[in-house]
């Protein structure tokens, strides 16, 4: 396979409108010392990463898992990964990519034939994912590290780097390439970071990775830029994956999922930018509690609600219901059923918890509680219609 070919295309794609993905994750860097090693002047505070690769190829499994569910379905994918030895371990199909490293020429390479299946049809979609160091300029320029950086040799960033602005202002339908995707999402899943010293830096240009005319005045691209971090802040990694990239694939394995008919459960289940946007800040906020972390995230630009797929099913809810008063725990039988009256759960009688969790399918939920014998002051039958969505939802009954 010729560097820059796709890891997955579509069986017979004719060129006709599809979703093109370019996926990169960099842990291993040829420059960065590894942990108990010297930071050097040149590193700029930079070590050897342990989740980015492994984050990008779990991202690439499930565009390519869930290809027809794209809207266009998945024409092409494209993966460039440096894992680290630990990453390997966790996920033996990374040493395929061995050989591979996102470098300057690398990355140009995989860019270039990434655009040129992008410019197959305007009424096409692109997705680029992007894990690994990063760093802002004080003129607002966020840079993403290449594998090549922390070398001794030559100008700090010069073909070492790439400069988020050159990859968008590339992608844009311009003089030579109207006819490029113009629906277009980006994930730079990398700190933000600034540090005086590479703002005192003369020249610090990365170098292009492509020609391109200038953008026209008038952008007309449905476009969505996602970013891990806020200006001048960082990204975090927890249990062998970015925080950014996990609240990611959860979102995209179902956890972003609206009703195309809001009053209507039964309808397609689907994933929109806006949907996206709302549900990957919630799955962050979870990250975060579980990591003890303080990942942040940014929508530096949006235009237009644009649908990103079709769910196969309705995604699935962690539905935590309490009950009150709270001597009421034990003793009143509670059941959960779906709008069809098919039985989720029954806890009868309840567990001594005062939260009690179960699984649903997203939509309607209908939480009855029966107290037998009867008590004073209390209901003894209740039932409450609740609306749930992921990443979870509370539902409380009273039966006072």
């Amino acid at each position: 396979m010729a560097i820059g070919d796709p890891w997955f295309e579509r069986e017979g794609w004719d060129g006709g409108p599809g979703l093109h993905a370019f996926v990169v994750g960099i842990s291993a860097y040829a420059h960065l010392p590894a942990p108990g090693q010297p930071v050097l002047p040149h590193h700029y505070g930079m070590r050897q990463l342990s989740a980015p690769a492994l984050t990008a190829y779990r991202l690439a499994a499930t565009l390519r898992s869930q290809a027809d569910q794209f809207d266009p379905p998945l024409a092409t994918l494209r993966l460039l990964v440096a894992p680290s030895a630990d990453e390997v371990k966790a996920e033996p199909g990374l040493a395929a990519f061995a050989d591979t490293v996102p470098d300057h020429d690398t990355f140009c390479a995989f860019a270039a034939a990434w655009r040129k299946d992008a410019c197959r049809s305007p009424q096409g979609m692109t997705f680029f994912y992007h894990a690994g160091h990063g760093i802002e300029r004080k003129t607002r320029e966020h840079l993403l590290l290449l594998h090549n950086f922390g070398s001794d040799k030559g100008a700090a960033f010069s073909n070492k780097a790439v400069n988020i602005r050159h990859i968008l202002d590339g992608m844009a339908a311009s003089e030579g390439q109207t006819t490029i995707a113009a629906k277009q999402v980006y994930f730079f899943d990398a700190c933000r970071v600034t540090d005086p010293e590479i703002d005192t830096l003369v020249a610090p240009e990365t170098g292009n990775i492509w020609n391109y005319k200038a953008v026209p005045e008038k952008d007309d691209r449905l476009s969505a830029w996602f970013f891990a971090a806020r200006a001048g802040g960082e990204a975090f990694a927890h249990a062998g994956e970015t925080l950014f990239g996990r609240a990611l694939l959860d979102c995209l394995r179902g956890g972003a999922g609206v009703s195309s008919v809001k009053s209507d459960p039964n309808a397609d289940w689907i994933i929109t930018i806006n949907s996206l946007h709302q549900r990957l800040e919630m799955f962050i906020d979870l990250g975060n509690r579980e990591a003890g972390a303080a990942q942040g995230r940014n929508v530096q630009f949006i235009d237009g609600n644009m649908r990103l797929m079709r769910l196969a099913k309705r995604p699935d809810v962690k539905v935590l219901l309490s009950v009150d008063p709270e001597d009421a725990v034990g003793v009143a039988a509670l059941s959960v059923v779906d709008l069809e009256d098919a039985v989720v759960a029954d806890f009868v009688p309840p567990t001594d918890s005062a939260v009690y969790e179960v699984t649903a399918p997203a939509g309607g939920l209908i939480v009855r509680a029966v107290t037998e014998p009867a008590r004073d002051n209390w209901k003894p039958r209740v039932k409450k219609l609740f609306t749930i969505e992921p990443p979870e939802s509370p539902c409380h009954l009273s039966l006072k």
